[in-house]
């Protein structure tokens, strides 16, 4: 359907959460910047209460407008879109993320060549220019609990992170993962796979895809010669607050427990407690009632989800 020398149409699958301005500007940049083949953009917009919904209606009517009752999370959005699109490749774009000339023919581009691999992601930048890294090594079972102070500031950083080093950020490769802030995939291995995890509220469902194509034979790469500019976390409003913070560890014990198992979860489990019984204990030397009364809340709701019975099935 992809191969070398069929034609291929695209579908952009845009969710968007109270992202307004930043859903307009992504918008405004496909059409600016639309691929060679024929393409569709669709955007899912997750019940948001700052007129996203009504810009798309008023603005773009060519783009089709899925608007959600209330906010099902993003696989669930996304599912949503790919399904409603037609392209025989899907590209899931962050509504705070921006396409520049030939990113989505650049990446088109490696998925129509090499028929092996089944998803693609772009180098990212923020708006100055700077690298965000956008692909990564899968999370392992080691890393939480090496993560958790003394041992984090003792440690050094290639032990704990996930980065490839050294990277050249303009090379194109296999990478483990890529972020699903800009991720294309093969629509039928999208379809054979079961599309994102809809288990995975946010957070974690883009590492799960990228893990389930490679156990099915379809690699992942990173295109350096595609850019992407992305305002990280855009659309949950700029800040990484306590809620969001929950939410991607409840996506973490989840990942853990579907691709580890049990042993995995209960291990996990286990570092996410020390790791909060730890700051418990060193909360009293943090400066500021406020930032301790809230750390205390956090770290608590923290500990309260290690020792919860597990969520959802093994699936």
């Amino acid at each position: 359907m992809t191969h070398s020398g069929a034609p291929s149409t695209l579908a952009v699958v845009v969710v968007s959460y109270r992202s307004r301005q930043l859903l307009g500007e992504c918008l405004d940049s496909l059409i600016a910047h639309p691929p060679a083949m024929p393409w569709e953009a669709v955007v899912v917009d997750n019940a948001s209460d700052d007129g996203s919904a009504d810009l798309v209606r008023q603005r773009y009517p060519a783009v089709r407008l899925l608007a959600n009752g209330t906010n099902v999370g993003f696989a669930r959005a996304a599912n949503q879109g790919a399904a409603a699109a037609r392209g025989d490749l899907v590209c899931f774009l962050n509504s705070d993320a921006r396409v520049t000339p030939g990113t989505l023919d650049g990446l088109a581009a490696m998925l129509r060549l090499h028929p092996d691999v089944g998803a693609v992601g772009p180098r990212t930048t923020a708006s100055d220019g700077r690298v965000i890294r956008s692909c990564f090594r899968f999370p392992t079972l080691a890393r939480p609990l090496l993560n958790v102070r003394p041992l984090r500031d003792v440690l050094p950083k290639s032990t704990l992170g996930l980065a490839y080093e050294p990277w050249d950020a303009a090379a194109t490769r296999a990478v483990d993962w890529v972020s699903g802030a800009c991720l294309m995939v093969r629509r039928d291995v999208l379809e054979r796979l079961g599309a994102f995890d809809q288990g995975f509220f946010m957070y974690f469902e883009d590492v799960d895809l990228c893990r389930r194509l490679w156990a099915a034979g379809s690699g992942v790469w990173y295109v350096g010669d595609a850019v992407v500019v992305h305002h990280t976390r855009g659309s949950t409003l700029g800040v990484h607050t306590p809620a969001l913070f929950l939410m991607e560890q409840r996506s973490r014990l989840r990942y853990f427990r579907k691709h580890y198992g049990v042993p995995g979860m209960v291990f996990i489990r286990g570092a996410m407690g020390v790791a909060a019984l730890w700051h418990l204990a060193a909360l009293p030397f943090h400066r500021g009632t406020a930032r301790a009364s809230q750390g205390v809340r956090v770290n608590l709701e923290l500990l309260r989800e290690a020792l919860a019975p597990a969520r959802g099935p093994r699936s």
